[in-house]
């Protein structure tokens, strides 16, 4: 698997691995279920409460959006997770989905990686000293909530890699960036 990610100028595949498509729920989510029942419940209100008849048209659209918040987003981050790979590499961190390679430039100037550990998952946010790498304003709220098609990693969101699998490897590539520096905050 790791030779297939090395480039020719001699890049070195350190660690590569995949999102668990099991972990579903994150923090967001303590705002964004509540508002998957209030966006319907107050859409519908709001059309029964109009000078002429409620419209099956927006209760329709109303409750669309109020499911796909609930249900729908949880089987987009699914089946986003089980179509994405993970690679470090010396030089670079890769997010390969779908056919498209987001890449992200890792070098000494760049030790900006915010690694969260619980007990079965990582997650690792890069940064370096372009504001920009932080993503646009409130993009970390729609990251990894199955509302990220409303993202672009890299772009307007930060570069990361989300709920990947606790290993012992990974464990080890990131307590070597912890000893070089590389790793300078969140570390949990």
């Amino acid at each position: 698997m790791t030779d297939e990610f090395a480039d020719a100028g001699g890049e070195e595949v350190i660690w590569a691995g995949a999102p668990d498509p099991r972990k579903l729920l994150t923090v967001a989510d303590a705002w964004l279920l509540p508002l998957g029942v209030l966006i319907p419940v107050g859409g519908i209100a709001i059309s029964l409460q109009a000078p002429t008849a409620p419209r099956i048209g927006s209760v329709i659209i109303w409750t669309s959006v109020g499911l796909f918040l609930l249900a729908g987003r949880f089987i987009v981050k699914s089946q986003r997770k089980r179509r994405t790979r993970y690679v470090l590499t010396d030089r670079r961190a890769l997010i390969l989905r779908s056919g498209k390679t987001f890449a992200f430039e890792i070098t000494p100037a760049v030790p900006h990686i915010e690694v969260q550990r619980t007990e079965r998952h990582i997650t690792l946010k890069f940064t370096n000293d372009d504001p920009g790498s932080y993503g646009v304003a409130g993009s970390e709220l729609a990251a990894d909530t199955g509302l990220d098609f409303l993202v672009h990693p890299g772009r307007s969101a930060r570069f990361a890699f989300f709920d990947v699998p606790r290993t012992a490897q990974l464990d080890d590539v990131l307590d070597a960036f912890v000893r070089t520096g590389r790793v300078v905050e969140g570390i949990a």
